[in-house]
């Protein structure tokens, strides 16, 4: 039970769909018609998302009814589904601080090697290139 639901929350992480879907549904889009034109998806493609985060108990539903009219169905965000989103925003922050800090460590070693004469500025050169690649960094 426990490695499918993980599983399950590791794929609504992996989707940018779902986490967009997410996104929409905490900033107060709540109908699956609405999502659908936000998302240039058909109806019957964001229920499928909808019913699969429901499963996980990531989003709950609840049925309006209108005076005139038939019943509208609606989505918000769990209680858990909140916390979980907060989480890994928090460990994400952290591992992006934690990588940042690495990457920086890693290239002040190189650059005091550089400076005591261990490494030509050719090697230099070539390492940070690699450590940038390595790491993402981008120059601007």
């Amino acid at each position: 039970m426990m490695e499918k639901l993980f599983n399950g929350v590791m794929n609504v992480i992996a989707s940018q769909v779902r986490i967009g879907i997410l996104e929409e549904i905490m900033k107060g889009v709540d109908h699956p018609d609405d999502l659908a034109k936000k998302f240039n998806m058909t109806r019957q493609a964001i229920d499928k998302h909808l019913m699969f985060m429901y499963s996980l108990g990531l989003i709950d539903r609840a049925a309006l009814y209108p005076p005139d009219g038939r019943p509208r169905i609606v989505y918000t965000v769990s209680r858990e589904g909140v916390e979980l989103v907060r989480d890994i925003q928090i460990r994400v922050r952290r591992y992006a601080e934690d990588r940042w800090n690495r990457y920086l460590h890693e290239i002040s070693q190189l650059d005091a090697k550089l400076a005591s004469g261990e490494l030509s500025e050719d090697a230099h050169k070539r390492l940070v290139n690699r450590l940038k690649k390595r790491y993402r960094i981008i120059e601007t």
